[in-house]
């Protein structure tokens, strides 16, 4: 996502992602065993000669990236209040339409030579309605009516360029990425009244039972990679994976990016780019049991836009 230099920051089974996470950095770039032959293959270099692979690049001045963007997510998967489940389906339009707050979404990253820190923040507080939200299938109540949640991702961590090398076809870096996402959810999971429904720790309002959670926040420890192709024309695509939890927070978390960085306007002090791709995070939570359960198995996909400031 950062400009012509190291960048960075966009199914379901949790034995796969990691799988998939690999086979997905793999195929998008060319293998280290071809770099390696750089003389025979017309690819060269920028940075290494004979100290190879881990050889940092020259020193140069830092750089920072400022970009707020906006993540369009289907919501796809099961969210679990006080013991009562539900599933979710949420389209954009549907999220976007149920809005209760202005959403805020911004990643900022500062480099200097093959070292870089990172931060990104997501908040959205939404309202979804019983078309988003059903019962789910093993739920011993009859219609969940509707779901409001506050949602909150922050990231941070930092990057490693392994390398970086030439070709007619443009320049390629390899980063390796570590840190922390921190999650904060506030949920509360509507439910029509009925005389089977089990009114234990309900809270009614308006003739719906509404389960409150409460705040639940948690870490979860990630580790990860990313490639960024830097094209002649001065754009760049660039691709992120990476996974996380092992039972340190969630059971398991993944993320997949795939982004274009175009070129807008040169200016004195900055440079200002557009960003457009597609992203998938998926995690698996749970807390509590019986009546105590708190549980958030989604996957969040969708297409990622933005406006990238290089200073």
């Amino acid at each position: 996502m950062l400009r012509r230099r190291a960048a960075s920051d966009a199914f379901r089974h949790p034995q796969n992602p990691l799988v998939l996470a690999c086979l997905f950095l793999i195929a998008a770039t060319p293998s280290i065993e071809v770099y390696a032959a750089a003389p025979a293959s017309g690819l060269a270099p920028i940075y290494g000669g004979s100290e190879g692979w881990f050889a940092p690049p020259p020193k140069s001045a830092w750089t920072l990236d400022v970009i707020p963007y906006g993540f369009l997510a289907w919501s796809t998967g099961t969210t679990t209040v006080l013991g009562r489940s539900a599933d979710v389906h949420a389209s954009p339009t549907q999220g976007l339409a149920h809005l209760e707050k202005v959403p805020f979404m911004g990643y900022v990253e500062a480099r200097k030579g093959p070292f870089g820190i990172y931060g990104d923040v997501l908040f959205a507080e939404v309202g979804l309605t019983r078309y988003a939200v059903t019962s789910h299938k093993s739920a011993t109540v009859s219609a969940a009516a509707g779901l409001d949640a506050t949602v909150v991702i922050g990231e941070v961590g930092g990057t490693f360029q392994l390398g970086e090398w030439a070709s007619k076809r443009g320049t390629t870096a390899v980063d390796v990425l570590g840190g922390a996402r921190y999650w904060y959810q506030n949920a509360g999971l509507k439910l029509d009244l009925t005389q089977t429904l089990d009114l234990r720790g309900l809270v009614i309002e308006n003739n719906v039972a509404i389960a409150r959670s409460g705040d639940i926040d948690w870490v979860d420890p990630l580790v990860g990679g990313r490639i960024r192709h830097t094209l002649p024309n001065g754009h760049l695509v660039y691709l992120r994976g990476d996974v996380g939890g092992f039972h340190g927070g969630s059971q398991f978390t993944w993320n997949l990016t795939a982004l274009y960085d175009f070129e807008l306007r040169v200016g004195k002090r900055a440079t200002f780019s557009g960003v457009a791709g597609y992203r998938l995070l998926d995690v698996d939570y749970s807390q509590g049991e019986g009546y105590t359960l708190y549980d958030f198995d989604m996957l969040l996909q969708g297409p990622v836009v933005g406006l990238d400031i290089t200073f």
